[in-house]
């Protein structure tokens, strides 16, 4: 059936395994609950069909045109999708694990609830994308664009986004724990309440970021921009924000015990009522920094922190 045109063609619930699609006109056809398991269906047209439920295991969809097909509740495990086009696809709660979409154009695509686990995303635009709900455990965004992006209440933990674009993105509630961010832009991201346990964030931005109550234990963070950002009511013990940069950052009643400052830039940061115990200070820059009622017990190095003679509300600090 290769390069036949099946155009407005109903083939509902077929079995269809290993057929060859290959450059076919399948546009607005019904293939809803079909069987396409390894077919070649490369090349081929599928623009405004519907392959809603459709099971599409091994299937070989590369240069294939998805623009505006239905492909919810489908299953795509290990499907090969390199230069297809996908903008304007509906493809809610779809099963995408194990599959290659590098190099992809996913502007504006509806993922939601979706099931991407180790899926590999390099080299993708996923701006303006829809993925709240789901599931994006050990999947690789290596250098993708994923601004603007909804992602709260994904399950991220392990995935790969080593210098990813999340400037604005929306990762509220969402679990990251294990996370790679080496090098990604997270600036004005909204990260309330996110899981980052143990996650890799060097040399990441995250200025003007909300990191209100979000869990960072025994997270990397060195070499990182915290410029403006809200770290209020969070728990960051044991991580090391080392030759990092705070200034002006919210950082109120959150738990840095055990952390390590070294040669961080906390001038002007508001670190009121949060607790440093043995945290380590050393050649830390809190010039204009707001103290009052922080904890500072049992700080290291404290007598090699600089501008400590120009902190506000020092004398209401538990030192």
């Amino acid at each position: 059936m290769e390069k036949t045109s099946l155009r407005d063609a109903v083939l509902d619930k077929s079995n269809l395994s290993h057929a060859n699609f290959r450059d076919a006109d399948l546009s607005d056809a019904s293939l809803v609950g079909a069987i396409l398991i390894g077919a070649d269906l490369s090349g081929a047209n599928l623009s405004g069909a519907d392959l809603s439920h459709a099971t599409l295991d091994g299937a070989n969809m590369t240069r294939a045109n998805l623009q505006k097909t239905i492909l919810d509740k489908t299953h795509f495990r290990r499907v090969n999708l390199s230069k297809a086009k996908l903008r304007g696809a509906s493809i809610k709660e779809v099963y995408l694990g194990d599959s290659d979409l590098s190099g992809l154009d996913l502007r504006g695509v509806n993922f939601k609830n979706s099931n991407l686990y180790g899926a590999i995303l390099r080299e993708v635009n996923l701006e303006n994308t829809n993925l709240s709900g789901a599931t994006l455990s050990h999947v690789d965004f290596t250098d993708s664009i994923l601004k603007n992006a909804d992602l709260s209440n994904t399950d991220l933990r392990q995935a790969q986004l080593v210098n990813v674009n999340m400037s604005r993105v929306n990762l509220e509630n969402s679990d990251m724990q294990g996370a790679n961010l080496y090098h990604a832009i997270l600036t004005r991201a909204n990260m309330k309440g996110v899981q980052l346990r143990g996650a890799a964030m060097d040399e990441a931005n995250f200025s003007e970021a909300n990191l209100s109550g979000a869990n960072l234990i025994l997270a990397s963070a060195t070499r990182s921009i915290f410029t403006w950002a809200k770290m209020n009511d969070a728990t960051m013990k044991q991580v090391d924000f080392s030759n990092s940069d705070f200034q002006n950052a919210k950082m109120t009643n959150t738990i840095f015990v055990q952390s390590n400052f070294r040669y961080a830039n906390l001038t002007a940061a508001n670190l009121s009522d949060s607790d440093f115990t043995s945290a380590d200070f050393s050649r830390v820059d809190i010039s204009g920094a707001n103290l009052n009622g922080s904890k500072l017990r049992k700080v290291l190095n404290m007598h090699l922190v600089t501008g400590l003679d120009k902190v506000r509300n020092l004398e209401k600090s538990e030192l």
